[in-house]
Order: C-alpha cells, then sequence, then structure tokens
C-alpha cells in the first residue's frame, strides 16, 4: 500500500526501514523453534507501529481522489488494516482482560493466596508456568526457587528415549535437576508447592498422564526432602501441598 500511495519519499523509507526490521524479527523468532507468543513481541510492536503510521500517511492521499476510487481505496485500506490488527494485535487484547481482579478470581490464584499467606512458595511443573509468577507477586509470597528447573524436564524425558548415550545422559541431567529441587526444598523450606498435573503430552516428549512426581521420587533425597509435605487442595492442572508444622 505505501509502495502505492502518495507519499512523501523519507516517510516511506522508514516504513521500508521498520518492514524490513519486523521482518528480521520474525525470522528471528521462527528460527528458535520455540512457538511461544512473547517471541513476538518485538515483531508485533513494530507491525502496530507501520499498521497505524501508514493509516496516518495514506489518509491525505485518498482523500484527494475522485469518489469511486475513493471509496474503493479506503474499503481495501481498511480491510488491510483489519487484517492486520487481526494478525498482530490479539497478544494485546488478551493481556488488557488480565487485570490484578480477574488474575484473583482465577482458581489458581486463588488458591495460593488461601494456603501460602504471604509466605514462600514453590512450584514444580515441567510447562505451564505462565500463572505462576504473576501469582507469586500478586499474593505477596517469596519465590522459593533459585532456577526455573522445569525446562530441564521434557529434555531429560526426550533423551531416555533416544539411544544409550542419550540415555545416559537424561539421566545425569535428571539427578542435576532432581539436586536442585531436593536443595530449594531444604534451603527456603516453602510453606506451599503447587505441582502440575496438567496432560502436557502436546509438550516435547511428555507421555500421556505424565506424572513430574514420580520422576523426582527415584532419588531418596528428594523423597527425605518431601516428606514433610502432604496433599491440600486439587484444582484443575494442579494439586497443592502444605508443609507441616515443625517439618
Amino acid at each position: 500500500v505505501w509502495e502505492l500511495a502518495r507519499i512523501d519519499e523519507t516517510f516511506r523509507s522508514f516504513l521500508r526501514y521498520l518492514a524490513l526490521a519486523a521482518t528480521f524479527l520474525s525470522i528471528c523468532a521462527v528460527a528458535q523453534h520455540k512457538g511461544w507468543d512473547y517471541h513476538n513481541i518485538p515483531t508485533l510492536i513494530l507491525m502496530s507501529m507501520i499498521l497505524v503510521l501508514l493509516a496516518l500517511a495514506i489518509w491525505p492521499s485518498l482523500a484527494r481522489m475522485h469518489q469511486v476510487p475513493r471509496i474503493a481505496a479506503a474499503v481495501l485500506v481498511m480491510a488491510l488494516l483489519f487484517q492486520g490488527v487481526i494478525v498482530t494485535l490479539p497478544m494485546w487484547f488478551t493481556s488488557s482482560l488480565r487485570t490484578r481482579s480477574n488474575l484473583r478470581g482465577q482458581p489458581f490464584p486463588r488458591t495460593a493466596a488461601e494456603l501460602a499467606k504471604g509466605r514462600s512458595f514453590l512450584a514444580i511443573a515441567a510447562w505451564g508456568f505462565d500463572i505462576v509468577l504473576p501469582t507469586v507477586s500478586l499474593i505477596n509470597a517469596q519465590w522459593s526457587s533459585r532456577t526455573m528447573d522445569q525446562w530441564m524436564v521434557p529434555g531429560i524425558v526426550g533423551l531416555s528415549l533416544g539411544k544409550p548415550a542419550e540415555r545416559k545422559r537424561a539421566e545425569e541431567i535428571r539427578q542435576l535437576w532432581t539436586r536442585q529441587v531436593e536443595e530449594d526444598l531444604e534451603r527456603y523450606r516453602p510453606a506451599v508447592v503447587a505441582v502440575r498435573t496438567a496432560d502436557d503430552r502436546y509438550a516435547f516428549e511428555l507421555r500421556r498422564s505424565f506424572d513430574i512426581l514420580q520422576l523426582l521420587m527415584r532419588d531418596e533425597g528428594f523423597r527425605r526432602a518431601w516428606a514433610p509435605y502432604h496433599q491440600a487442595r486439587v484444582i484443575k492442572d494442579w494439586v497443592f501441598y502444605t508443609r507441616s508444622a515443625g517439618g
């Protein structure tokens, strides 16, 4: 549209550079092989800027056209802009709905607030940390972990299905990850631990009804550190455990 419209050449070059940057950032996001929305945030911001600036730039050109071409061009431009909004802005519409009150009303934050009561909090998951960290800030609890250790789990499971050398490597990483979780439990003594139980088989190589606790329970050290905890609440996709008094 901006190549065909009568707009200032400097402004046209600026739009070209923005489009080039958006394309480059989009390629970077694809090259990471992740597929998560936040990898596209830089692209979304630039594309949103392009849409707004383009609309402002071509509107005077439309006003100078004869009536029929102007109507046709306006319809075309509005259709393109509407399509661009649908493609590039869904994240902003979704995030705008996640107000503090809405977040508090969801099952996970509400349950965490009731059980933690401002004390230390830990989550164990192979997937699905999107709700955990906002919750920790929202309920004013202490995040009791040094690392986002759940990212190791899909790699452990995937390697364990491979050749002998890969299975050996999987066991080495599993032991490292287990020690980290065990040390977190002993060092921070979190009052509440949330364990994700959702069916995450779509993520990497996780099988149906994957149980992350069973993977941890292979080690005696973790079983010892986990002994003070008992199941306190079950909600969709999560089970909450609380630490026994004096444990």
